[in-house]
Formats: C-alpha cells, structure tokens, sequence
C-alpha cells in the first residue's frame, strides 16, 4: 500500500490518496481489534472443559468449540447426540425407499456440520 501512495506517476489525486490511507489505517485498526478477540476466545475456550475437549477434534478451532459448549451447555438438554444434531438442522433424509443419507438442509450447514461431526467424537461422562 505505501508503494502505490508514494508513486507519484500512477496518476492518484491527492485527496484519492488521502482517502486510501486514512482506509488502509481503518483496516489496520480492524485487523488489529480482530486479533485481539482471537486471543479472548482462545482464552475462553481453554477455561471451559467442554471447550479443550473440542479443541482436540481435527479441524475444530477456539471459535467452533466455544460455539458448541455454550451451544450443548452440561449436555442434558440432549438425549444423544441425534437430538443435537437435529436442533442444528441436520435430518436424515430419504433419497430411497432403502437409502438414508444425511444432508444438510438449512441455512449456516457448514458449521453446523462441523460441529455435529465433532460432537459425534465426544463422549459425556
């Protein structure tokens, strides 16, 4: 970015550039608060059991695991993990008179496949 407001020859007004460095200063700004809120959920998620364990699945960061702790909470609200899965919107679906295949069905399906899938790999005590 410094590299594009200092040459003078690529045609930029002064107040175009102006209005690109105080943008790219607001980016910095962001990517800076962003990283900070990173660093809280990180340590959110290893102050919750729940949160470490799921931090132990492939593929299941701070965000995913806090989301599904505070989500599935002390886990009673749930008869198995069916029931989880189901509040999250993943149903079997009939392709067949025979097959079942899951699908995801609603809308925000790729977290809530993640975090099902992961879900399947715990066991409460």
């Amino acid at each position: 970015m410094p590299d594009i407001l200092e040459d003078a020859e690529n045609g930029l007004t002064a107040l175009c550039r102006e209005l690109i460095a105080e943008q790219a200063e607001r980016l910095r700004e962001l990517d800076k608060a962003i990283k900070e809120q990173d660093k809280r959920l990180g340590r959110l998620s290893q102050a919750d059991a729940l949160s470490r364990r799921m931090l132990d699945v492939p593929g299941v960061g701070p965000i995913t695991a806090t989301i599904v702790a505070s989500d599935i909470g002390d886990g009673k609200g749930y008869a198995s993990s069916r029931d989880y899965a189901a509040s999250l919107g993943l149903v079997p679906e009939r392709w067949s008179k025979t097959v079942l295949a899951k699908r995801i069905n609603s809308a925000g399906g790729c977290r809530r496949w993640s975090s099902g899938a992961a879900l399947t790999r715990l066991r409460f005590p």
